[in-house]
């Protein structure tokens, strides 16, 4: 079986008709629940540092659409995603704890464990 493929002439399309067509196949949208999943499931990976795995929550939360609970979820999965149990362990002890705050505890308890 052959696929017909319709080509349509770019001077029948209205300006707007072709920034949409492509917005559509070169900005596509993101699944949010797929997004989620994966910045859910994302812990430190061996032989990364708190600093890239940080970087990678980073990159995956803006699909998620968290908006204004982005700072708690990045806070919390920085805690959750750690490799360091000690420095965990350490975190959740805390009652308040801001994202920043979670972050210069995990690299000072990576720094330390580096320094032994």
């Amino acid at each position: 079986m052959s696929s017909a493929k319709v080509t349509v002439s770019v001077n029948s399309r209205t300006y707007e008709q072709i920034v949409e067509y492509l917005k559509e196949q070169y900005n596509p949208q993101f699944n949010e629940i797929a997004a989620s999943f994966s910045f859910f499931m994302r812990q430190q990976e061996e032989g990364k540092s708190v600093r890239e795995y940080i970087s990678d929550l980073r990159i995956l939360a803006p699909n998620c659409n968290f908006g204004d609970s982005l700072n708690r979820m990045l806070r919390d999965r920085r805690v959750c995603g750690i490799q360091d149990d000690d420095a965990r362990r350490c975190l959740l002890t805390r009652k308040k704890l801001t994202v920043k705050e979670v972050e210069k505890l995990a690299i000072a308890s990576e720094k330390a464990l580096n320094d032994v």
